[in-house]
Order: C-alpha cells, then sequence, then structure tokens
C-alpha cells in the first residue's frame, strides 16, 4: 500500500514522505489505512520498495495486501507519470459506492478513468464485477496488464492464457490491442496486430515505449502500423493442426471432417484465414470457418442462394451447440458476429467460390476446391496467399 490517512485525517504519498519527512520522523508518526480504518506501519524499502503494511490484517484489505513489489514499483511510476500528464490524479482511493480501490484514479478531458494494473491472475468474475462497477457509476476502467505476465513464445507470438486475454480491448479504429507496462524497463508495452492462431496462441507485435516518450493522449487512444506476416501464418496454421490431430484437442470436429470425408491437412487454403475480428470467436479459425463451409456450402448444389441472416443463424446454432466458443469478456453483438460472416464472405467471393448478387445475398458460384494431396495443399495455400497479398486484401 502506497497511500495512507495520516493522524490528521489527510492522505498522504509513501513517496511524498519520505522526501519532506525524513526515515526518523517517519516511524514517529502514526498512520491508517483509508479502508479499514486500521492502524499501519512504514516499511521502508532496501530490497523491496517502500509501502504501509497492517499492523493486524482486516478481512476487507486482504486482496490488497498482497501486492508484490513488481506491482508497487509499477503503480508509483505510473502515478508520477500521470501527476505530469492529468490534471488531477490519485493513488489508491477507496470508492465507497462500489467498495473498490483503483491503483489509480485520474481526469482527463472532462471522463474520469479509474487504472487497474494487474499482476497476478484474477478470476474473469471479479474482472467483470469491477469493470461493471466502474462503469455504474461513471467511471471509465483502464486494465493494464502487468508485463510479467507476457508469455512472448517468439517474435511475433505470443501465449494468451485466458487471464491475459481478459485485456484485450480496442483502439479508436477498431484494432484489436493488449497494453501492458514493465515497471523494471520503465516503458509501455503494447501488444498489436492480434490474430489468433488456436484460442491461445496469437500472432502479434510488440511495441515498446518509454515512459518518458508516451504521452496521455496516445495511451488512451494508441495508433499502430499494422503488419500481417504471411510467411509465419502459414507456418502457425499448419501447427495448429498439427496439435489438433496429435492430442485430439478438437474431437467433434475431427469427426464431422471424417463423416464427410475430409482430412484436416487437406482443406481449402481459405479456411483458417486472419480476419480482422477474428478475435471475437476463441475457436481456432481453422475450425469456426470450416464449420461454416459445412453448413452453407459443402455438398450444397452450385446455384444456392445465402444470405447473411441465414448463415449466422448457422453459426449461433454451433455456439449454442459448444462446437464454436465466443471470448465471453468481450461479448461480441449480433452486430459484430454478423459483420465476422460478411468480411469472411467476402474473401470466398474474392476467391470467386461465391458472389453476391445483392446487398448480403449470396449465390454458390464456384465448386470449393480441395486439394487431394500435402504437396498440392501447399501449393494452393502458396497461390492464394500470393494472390491477395497482390491484391492488398486487407487482413485487418
Amino acid at each position: 500500500m502506497l497511500t495512507a490517512k495520516n493522524q490528521w485525517g489527510e492522505t498522504v504519498y509513501i513517496g511524498d514522505l519520505i522526501k519532506k519527512e525524513g526515515e526518523i520522523r517517519l516511524r514517529e508518526n502514526y498512520y491508517f489505512c483509508p479502508l479499514c480504518k486500521g492502524k499501519v506501519m512504514v516499511k521502508l524499502g532496501v530490497q523491496r520498495i517502500s509501502h504501509f503494511a497492517h499492523v493486524q490484517l482486516s478481512p476487507l484489505c486482504v486482496e490488497y495486501e498482497r501486492e508484490s513489489a513488481y506491482h508497487m514499483q509499477a503503480k508509483m511510476q505510473l502515478f508520477e507519470w500521470l501527476e505530469t500528464e492529468s490534471s488531477k490524479v490519485e493513488l489508491e482511493v477507496f470508492l465507497p459506492d462500489i467498495m473498490q480501490r483503483p491503483d489509480l484514479m485520474f481526469t482527463y478531458l472532462g471522463n474520469t478513468y479509474c487504472v487497474e494494473y494487474q499482476c497476478s491472475p484474477i478470476p474473469e468474475e471479479i474482472f467483470q464485477k469491477r469493470t461493471n462497477g466502474y462503469l455504474s457509476n461513471g467511471l471509465i476502467p483502464i486494465w493494464l496488464l502487468g508485463a510479467n505476465k507476457v508469455q512472448r513464445k517468439q517474435t511475433n507470438l505470443i501465449t494468451l492464457p485466458k487471464f491475459q486475454s481478459l485485456f484485450i480491448k480496442r483502439n479508436h479504429t477498431g484494432a484489436w490491442y493488449l497494453p501492458s507496462y514493465c515497471p523494471n524497463l520503465k516503458s509501455f508495452i503494447t501488444i498489436t496486430n492480434l490474430h489468433p492462431l488456436s484460442p491461445h496462441t496469437m500472432q502479434c507485435d510488440y511495441d515498446i515505449i518509454p515512459q518518458s516518450q508516451l504521452h496521455l493522449p496516445q495511451w488512451l487512444n494508441p495508433i499502430f502500423q499494422h503488419t500481417f506476416y504471411v510467411s509465419n501464418w502459414c507456418k502457425g496454421i499448419q501447427h495448429v493442426k498439427v496439435n489438433i490431430i496429435r492430442f485430439q484437442t478438437d474431437k467433434l470436429f475431427l469427426q464431422e471432417l471424417y463423416r464427410n470425408q475430409l482430412h484436416l491437412y487437406l482443406l481449402p487454403p481459405y479456411v483458417g484465414v486472419p480476419l480482422r475480428d477474428n478475435l471475437l470467436l476463441e475457436t481456432s479459425p481453422i475450425i469456426w470457418q470450416m464449420y461454416v463451409l459445412l453448413d452453407n456450402l459443402f455438398s450444397k448444389e452450385i446455384g444456392v442462394i445465402l444470405t447473411k441472416e441465414i448463415v449466422y443463424k448457422r453459426l449461433i446454432k454451433r455456439i449454442n451447440r459448444k462446437h464454436i466458443k465466443v471470448r465471453n469478456h468481450i461479448k461480441p453483438s449480433e452486430d459484430q458476429l454478423a459483420a465476422l460472416i460478411r468480411d469472411y464472405f467476402f474473401l470466398l467471393t474474392k476467391c470467386q467460390v461465391l458472389k453476391e448478387i445483392k446487398p448480403n445475398v449470396y449465390r454458390y458460384e464456384n465448386s470449393m476446391a480441395f486439394p487431394s494431396t500435402m504437396s498440392e495443399a501447399s501449393n494452393f495455400e502458396e497461390q492464394f496467399y500470393n494472390n491477395f497479398t497482390n491484391e492488398k486484401i486487407v487482413w485487418y
């Protein structure tokens, strides 16, 4: 804990106290927890950052007392940074109406923001409860992941378990990103251009910006360059296919392919493509896109008419049967899922599989071409991505 109440009821910040009072006078004074009102003592940092600690811990304050040195260091740095960027910033403010205490609260352009810096996993229910608490009081929550929880696999690959994926959000242009902060580097690390290969593995970029070079408007509305790595994506898709078969992670999907005399390695190259809003679904794009083809085109006669509404209903049926999972914390709306289908069908029209005969109405124009050998599948894939990269198809 970095703040406390002094014996006169004033909120004090440990960093300011050390500068003003000195270590000896600091130990002579009395301080109290703003939340439980219990007595707290000053812990001067030698190996850990200086902070206040409860003399006798109240159940009300258990979760706040467990903060690591990494967490407190980041919170102190962010507080001092926000002091230079915002007209009003407060540290560890208790909000009695919702019984919550954000790490930081600041005001900018008439809006009040609450920063939750999280270095240890919490259940999704608590994440949503806190988020809803802030929103119900007209406050804007900002969840910031501790960079020590970023699991980087390769240069452009990341593993995002369920907890870390809760921090994914969109900027004002609709692009997905995940904000984090590293106190050791004193830098903001933003994971951008997120394209899911499987529920927890994603292609991405890393933007590392030192605190001294970033200003508040850029942090609240980040803008980043869009990139996509075709070669890495194709390797990633193949790796996911290998894992699905090796570990039998999606038996229902494999059984459905088998019933239709299909093999996972011999699917068209437009199964498992990196659409901008693939992140709405937790299910791998290989699986959900193939389900869309099975439900709407496979074994159908050329010339069959499809509408966006029909395709959407079939997608929802798959979701209800748990063949396809959505990312619950993102809570995709009907419009967002319908837009995802529209983006996929736009790609199928570019492949001349479909033809849009009027807005959101499509005709099955040409049979889907399934490769018959691994070599043919590889050639199809290479040709597919070469064609659409040259046409500058936007994947995001």
